[in-house]
């Protein structure tokens, strides 16, 4: 059942002279009955008329897929005589048309070719391990130097000399030593500390690079 739907409604895919022939003959022959036993109906004939077109083009599209040319052929039809001899002669006794293995496989191959630079691309990052991926790949931002990362610590930015960088370093260690929020309670004291012990870090970074005494 389902063939024979396809086969008079579908517009895709290819059949062969066969089938084109009995699909065609079916047809012409329900004309011919339609006519005998509908003579004087005013509804059935159109609606079979109709009918029968529809099928009759979508067995040629298919045929003409089969010969591998376009389905937009089914309009050489429209060519008064040259039109339909031509069509009977290619879609009813010229040989089918293999496709080409490029055609034939042209979506398995953007498939596999999909997949190939898939698994190339899973194999590089294997092969460069986790702790060598970007943090861009990551979805994280990118790292920041260390100059700019103890610098942001000190606030300071652009360029700075050695003297900006210890008063800098003065003001935030009487800010932030731990004994000025002592009384804060223990939550205060632990943040002053950990700000506190960022401070130096960075300070000892800017100490060494610089040479400040």
């Amino acid at each position: 059942m389902l063939s024979v739907l396809r086969l008079y409604f579908a517009f895709s895919g290819r059949i062969k002279r066969t089938e084109f022939w009995i699909g065609t003959c079916v047809m012409l022959l329900l004309l011919g009955l339609t006519d005998y036993w509908a003579y004087g109906t005013i509804y059935v004939r159109p609606a079979v008329l109709i009918l029968s077109i529809w099928c009759l083009i979508a067995i040629q599209v298919k045929r003409w897929h089969d010969r591998g040319k376009t389905g937009l052929l089914v309009f050489i039809n429209l060519i008064p005589m040259v039109g339909p001899l031509w069509s009977l002669i290619e879609l009813g006794f010229l040989p089918s048309v293999e496709p080409s293995p490029t055609d034939k496989g042209a979506g398995q191959s953007q498939q596999r070719r999909e997949k190939e630079t898939r698994s190339g691309q899973s194999q590089q990052q294997s092969n460069a391990g986790p702790g060598r991926q970007s943090r861009k790949e990551a979805g994280g931002p990118p790292p920041l130097s260390d100059d700019l990362r103890h610098a942001q610590v000190l606030g300071l930015s652009g360029k700075v000399g050695r003297d900006e960088i210890k008063r800098r370093y003065r003001e935030l260690v009487h800010k932030y030593h731990p004994d000025k929020v002592s009384h804060l309670g223990d939550e205060f004291k632990a943040m002053a500390d950990q700000k506190f012990k960022a401070i130096n870090e960075a300070y000892s970074y800017f100490r060494q690079k610089y040479q400040i005494d």
